[in-house]
């Protein structure tokens, strides 16, 4: 069985890693899809960085990169479709420019 004991994915919430017995080496865990969607549903613009690292005590480019692993999911289609596409787009989109 493959565990992933750093607790370190988008699916990984903090119950899920604790019951592992997980570590997030002395960070806080990782958001869970449902959390980074809630998230991305009310905040956008100005102050984005500092409200990441607010709520989810971690770098904001370190929630981009489990952000666009979460979005690449059956999960996020299926939590939140019409969110989810927006924030594919929005990821396109920068990849472009």
């Amino acid at each position: 069985m493959n565990v992933n004991l750093r607790c370190d994915t988008p699916t990984d919430t903090g119950e899920a890693c604790a019951r592992r017995g997980g570590h997030t080496g002395g960070h806080r865990p990782m958001p869970g899809l449902a959390e980074m969607f809630a998230f991305e549903a009310r905040t956008s613009g100005r102050g984005r960085a500092a409200a990441i690292d607010a709520e989810f005590g971690i770098h904001p480019v370190r929630y981009q990169q489990f952000l666009n692993q979460a979005l690449d999911t059956r999960e996020a289609l299926e939590l939140d479709p019409i969110l989810t596409r927006r924030l594919l787009a929005r990821r396109d989109h920068n990849r472009r420019t």
